[in-house]
């Protein structure tokens, strides 16, 4: 992972930060978006068109702001683990719910090819290991 692809990442979080979750820019047409086997299923769709489906579905769930807070970059060569605290407020019971998490990238040429959503630093520290094992 070079230093222009964290600084990249950074941007994008501050994006998140601000509410705007409009940037294509970072991502590769070809993108694979994953999640925790025991996260619920949201029935994921291949590329950036999966990517944005799986996002407006899991927003709609939320009132704005849904926030994405990114308190640490690792950076583990290829990969880049980002852990994260979300908050938000449920549509339907409205109660504020704030989540700890990380995030799991991998970089190509600028652009991100994948991305794993993990319960905590830990899951994404393991799941890069087994994904540097493949």
């Amino acid at each position: 992972m070079s230093a222009q692809d964290v600084e990249l990442l950074r941007g994008l979080y501050e994006d998140w930060l601000s509410g705007d979750y409009s940037r294509d820019d970072v991502f590769a047409p070809d993108i694979e978006l994953a999640i925790e086997d025991d996260f619920p299923d949201i029935m994921i769709e291949p590329g950036l068109a999966g990517l944005r489906s799986a996002m407006r579905m899991w927003f709609s769930a939320w009132d704005r702001p849904f926030k994405i807070v990114a308190h640490e970059f690792v950076d583990l060569g290829d990969q880049v683990v980002v852990t994260v605290t979300w908050s938000a407020v449920n549509k339907v019971s409205g109660t504020l719910v704030e989540r700890p998490g990380a995030h799991l990238w991998r970089m190509r040429d600028g652009k991100a090819v994948s991305l794993k959503l993990c319960r905590d630093r830990a899951d994404a520290i393991v799941a890069a290991s087994v994904a540097a094992a493949d």
